[in-house]
């Protein structure tokens, strides 16, 4: 048991060491990009996922992407772009082609290829989904809700 323990303990410390300077980068990278700095903050990210490509998580992945399109670096930004969507869980093609940042990739080529890809993902996970059930949510979410709107207008004094 005192085995097992120390064996968890060593891999808690590794994942901490290799994890936790990848998340100084990424938030680095984040405020880079909130400045407008989107180089700076492109850099940043690609130098969190030099750290360890394995613990980089699709969102930064997205939004390093973003940031490569933003200095007109392509290939890097679709490169990104298909490393998320390949994976089979970005989905979300309405954000994808509404996103302003990637508004430079929409002339090229591979575009319309990363947009099938992600637009097949959509349908693979929607096949799964349990509509009865989906309706169900959909519909106690909005009930509860609307008691929560109303509490946040009640003037409390």
């Amino acid at each position: 048991m005192l085995i097992l323990v120390s064996i968890l303990m060593l891999s808690l410390r590794l994942y901490a060491q290799m994890y936790l300077p990848y998340a100084k980068l990424i938030d680095a990278a984040e405020e880079s990009y909130e400045k407008k700095q989107y180089s700076e903050a492109a850099h940043l990210y690609a130098k969190a996922f030099r750290l360890d490509v394995k613990i980089s998580r699709p969102d930064d992945l997205y939004n390093a992407a973003c940031c490569w399109a933003l200095v007109n670096e392509k290939d890097t930004a679709f490169s990104l772009l298909l490393a998320v969507a390949s994976g089979g869980g970005y989905s979300d093609l309405d954000h994808l082609v509404k996103d302003e940042d990637l508004r430079m990739l929409h002339d090229d080529t591979r575009w319309a290829d990363l947009c099938n890809t992600v637009r097949q993902n959509k349908k693979k996970i929607e096949a799964k989904i349990n509509k009865p059930i989906q309706l169900m949510l959909d519909t106690i979410f909005t009930e509860d809700q609307q008691y929560r709107v109303k509490l946040n207008h009640f003037p409390f004094t």
